[in-house]
């Protein structure tokens, strides 16, 4: 993350997360370098449905219908994460970090599925990854190298 630690202070622009499956690991690596207060607006730990819902304002109807480790549920934690932040760059993470499989109604959510949602400097996205591991450490940093390669990709779009 210290690649797009330093783009962000050059570019004087912040980050915002809200992590589910990564648990605030995101936050905790740009945080544990210096000058990481000049770009870390705010972040939260959404595990639960509930604080998805008061956080995030993400509909209780939609978790209920979609299981909270969906694209829609994801894309309705980064929209919601842009309204109340107001961050030029918004991360949001849901996913199954864990070993096993998650059931959701008739649906196998394999182990290392994650959401990822972002808006950066108003390009939105959602992508759908695999990051399988033999342990949850590995697959938080699976995801914090994939979300600083898809930031700097995305930065350098709109330059």
């Amino acid at each position: 993350m210290k690649k797009m630690l330093e783009t962000l202070i050059k570019k004087e622009l912040n980050i915002s997360f809200c992590e589910s499956c990564t648990g605030g690991y995101l936050a905790s690596l740009l945080t544990d370098s210096d000058n990481s207060s000049k770009v870390i607006n705010e972040s939260y730990v959404t595990y639960s449905d509930d604080s998805k819902t008061k956080i995030l304002r993400v509909d209780s109807k939609l978790i209920q219908e979609k299981s909270s480790i969906s694209f829609e549920v994801c894309e309705a934690m980064v929209k919601g994460l842009k309204e109340i932040t107001k961050a030029d760059i918004c991360i949001a993470t849901t996913g199954v970090a864990g070993n096993e499989a998650v059931i959701f109604k008739d649906l196998v959510l394999e182990a290392g599925l994650v959401y990822i949602g972002f808006n950066v400097l108003d390009q939105f996205l959602v992508i759908e990854k695999n990051f399988k591991s033999p342990n949850k450490f590995i697959f938080k940093q699976k995801v914090a190298d994939f979300i600083e390669d898809k930031v700097l990709q995305m930065l350098s779009r709109k330059s």
